[in-house]
């Protein structure tokens, strides 16, 4: 059901913006923590695999050991947030967790309504709807031809044409799919375009969708709180996020820049790949799909692999890469543990 204006906004539900990375989601977030009730922290990347691999604390003891390792992982270190562990000793369930850390950091700014800014989880929403029956999710996409070149260019994430192109045509169709299948209002779906060439009208249906009252500062990004990063070994220093637009107005200078600052073998590349996504959501193909044979496709995601991984290796301190990789690698086994346990219940049921 869709909330209306006149829904007590204190007990509004938590909000999700998913999407392609490079799609807008994180200006549409900049432009909601202007709002002065809603706060969104840094990408936190660990709500489904944590939850398969730990599910919901039946003791102190397993909560304390959930928290140690949500805590432990760079993304929610990169938030800077007191948090209090015997409040989270104290939940007994995954998304009573969950939410009582994101209130930790909403509770520091002194909002009331927190949200989550992870583009990835365009893949988790069921998930994540049935952690949070009242959640909204907001799925923001763009021109692959525009997110491709500046997700290539960003310090993570694919680093080659094609596979970059066949990411976003997973995750906008997969986004969409799934966008069917929680409650109807809970969803919604919006171009960077649009945002972008009529900001006051879609952050108008932004907030009504949210059930937050509009506020103008909403039409005018907040202030930069992402990192720089500065390569261990080669290349130059990038930040996670765009620091231009800071306090600026949103102009739409961003959107159509492939078309004079994308070659046309690496528009051909794209729009082979993202095809059918470009087809869904309205993007028209500039020429004929180019065929990609098995061989090259091959090379392409080959190439792929190894440059991003050696681009993480570059980009990051080792003793993040350290604490939060064996952090992963621990929840990866329970979650492979738990799956070899509930089908041997299964199995002997």
């Amino acid at each position: 059901m869709d909330r209306s204006p006149s829904t007590p906004l204190a007990t509004a539900g938590p909000f999700f913006i998913v999407g392609c990375p490079r799609s807008g989601t994180t200006l549409l977030r900049r432009l909601l923590v202007a709002h002065p009730r809603i706060s969104i922290p840094e990408e936190s990347h660990f709500i489904p695999l944590m939850h398969r691999a730990y599910g919901d604390p039946a003791t102190e003891v397993e909560a304390r050991r959930l928290a140690d390792a949500i805590l432990s992982l760079r993304w929610i270190r990169d938030w800077k947030c007191p948090i209090d562990r015997d409040r989270l000793a104290e939940c007994r369930s995954f998304a009573a967790l969950v939410a009582t850390l994101f209130e930790s950091h909403a509770g520091r700014e002194g909002k009331p309504r927190w949200g989550d800014k992870t583009p990835q989880y365009v893949t988790c929403i069921p998930l994540l709807a049935g952690l949070f029956p009242d959640a909204r999710f907001i799925h923001i996409h763009r021109d692959p031809r525009d997110v491709v070149p500046s997700w290539i260019a960003a310090p993570f994430g694919p680093t080659n044409h094609f596979v970059a192109a066949a990411a976003w045509d997973r995750l906008v169709t997969t986004g969409r799919a799934a966008g069917r299948l929680v409650p109807p209002g809970a969803y919604l779906e919006i171009g960077y375009e649009m945002l972008v060439r009529d900001v006051e009208g879609t952050m108008r249906a932004v907030c009504g969708f949210l059930g937050e009252e509009f506020h103008p500062a909403v039409l005018t990004p907040a202030a930069f709180t992402g990192r720089l990063q500065t390569p261990r070994f080669f290349g130059r220093a990038r930040s996670f996020e765009p620091t231009a637009m800071d306090g600026q107005p949103v102009e739409p200078a961003n959107v159509g820049k492939w078309r004079t600052g994308l070659e046309d073998r690496d528009r051909a590349i794209i729009e082979a790949a993202a095809a059918p996504g470009m087809k869904a959501f309205g993007y028209p193909l500039a020429g004929p799909v180019r065929h990609v044979g098995a061989v090259e496709r091959a090379w392409y995601r080959l190439h792929g692999f190894v440059t991003e991984n050696v681009t993480r290796i570059n980009m990051y301190p080792v003793e993040d890469v350290v604490a939060t990789a064996r952090e992963l690698v621990r929840a990866k086994w329970r979650c492979r543990r738990r799956s070899d346990l509930r089908w041997n219940h299964e199995r002997n049921a």
